[in-house]
Formats: C-alpha cells, structure tokens, sequence
C-alpha cells in the first residue's frame, strides 16, 4: 500500500508524526493522479495535433486501402469462386469499390495497383452466364495479394514519417496554452507547498522532541501530549 510505504520509511514514533506522515503519503498519491492526468492531457492535445498533418491523412488513407484489400484476400483464399450472377456481381462490385480506396492513397505508383485493375478486367470480360471462370478469381486473389504487400510497404514508410511528425510535436504540445493544462499546474503548485509545509512540519517535530529528550527526559512525555494539536 501507498500508506505503508511512508510509515515504513518515516516510522512515526508518535501520534502527531503519525498523522503528519498520513498526510505526507495523501499528498504524494494526489501528485501521482495528477500526473497521470497531466500526460494523458498532454497525449491528447499530440493526438489531436497530429490528425490534423498531412502525414497523418496519408497514413490513414494507406491504412483503410490495406485493409480492404487484405479483406478481399481472405476473401479470395477462403472461397471458391462465385458460380451465380448474383454473387459475381457483388464480387466484382467489392473489388471495383476496393480499387477506388486504393486509388486514394496519395504517392502510390499507378503500377502497383494495375496489377489488380487488369485482373478485374479479365474477370468482367471472362464471366459467362453469371460465372466467374475459375482462372479469372485466382487472377484477382494473386494480384490482391500483390497490392497487399506493396501497401505494407507504405503503411510502413507513412508510420515511420507520422513517428518523425509525432516526435517534432511533442514539444510543441508542451508548450501549448491549453486551459486544462493550466488548471493541473495549479494544482500541482499547491500539492507541492502542501507537502514542503507537512515535511517541514515533521522536521520540527522530531526537533523538538529530540532537543526536549536530551535537556529533560522527564519533560518529554509532557511535549509530546502537546504537538498532538500540531496539524
């Protein structure tokens, strides 16, 4: 327990210590939520200022583009290929909508997505009577997964440049004028004289104590019953 801890390495020999001590251990426990208020506001405005890059808007992009095309995978290695008009044509639809997200992601060579584009192709020209030729499928899975791996490829150069964005903003969210940030370190201002002020307070206790046990042994008791009122 947080409370013990102080009591083990303070060890009160009186009430008035003991209570001093009490409060020394309440003090540090608010100074560590606060803290720990204090990062997780300060993660936030960085998370927030971060959305708001170009960096950021790349890397989401390349994040949606690989996901659908991983679903189409799964999809692809999962499933035989479609053998009504119904299925092929929802079928093709999702890939022409997984086309279109992959053709948002900004810097992505035209030649890494063509790859699918043509097997789409092959695969409209080839169904017949609402079947899709079993060639034309494997076609589209193995160009997916083609994509698939250059989009990895960029998932992982955008991440590494959003690490270098993230890296240069910290200090600059630091450093923002944020209301609540303020108000923490308020708080944290007055938890801070409160604990000087209760070390300060013990400090002197265990002074006066200790200078009234060398003059008169006798006394100390006495001494004692009185800094039961110290606060």
């Amino acid at each position: 327990m947080h409370i013990d801890s102080w009591f083990s390495t303070l060890a009160p020999t009186s009430l008035p210590e003991a209570t001093l001590v009490a409060q020394l251990g309440d003090t540090t426990w608010k100074l560590e939520r606060l803290s720990k208020l204090e990062n997780g506001r300060s993660l936030a405005s960085l998370e927030e200022t971060l959305e708001k890059t170009p960096e950021f808007e790349r890397f989401v992009l390349a994040r949606r583009a690989l996901q659908a095309v991983s679903a189409f995978v799964e999809i692809a290695d999962a499933c035989p290929a479609p053998q009504d008009e119904v299925q092929t044509d929802a079928l093709l639809a999702a890939v022409e909508g997984t086309m279109k997200i992959v053709h948002e992601v900004p810097e992505l060579p035209e030649a890494v997505s063509q790859p699918l584009a043509f097997s789409l192709g092959y695969a409209r020209e080839t169904s017949k009577e609402g079947r899709m030729h079993p060639d034309a499928y494997r076609a589209l899975g193995n160009a997916a997964k083609v994509l698939k791996g250059a989009l990895s490829a960029k998932l992982a150069e955008d991440e590494g440049a959003l690490a270098s964005v993230r890296e240069r903003l910290a200090a600059e969210v630091l450093l923002l004028d944020d209301a609540d940030l303020r108000k923490l370190e308020r708080h944290r201002k007055l938890l801070e004289t409160a604990m000087q002020r209760q070390l300060g307070l013990l400090d002197q206790l265990r002074a006066q104590v200790a200078a009234v046990k060398a003059q008169n042994p006798a006394e100390a008791k006495e001494l004692r019953v009185r800094l039961r009122l110290v606060k």
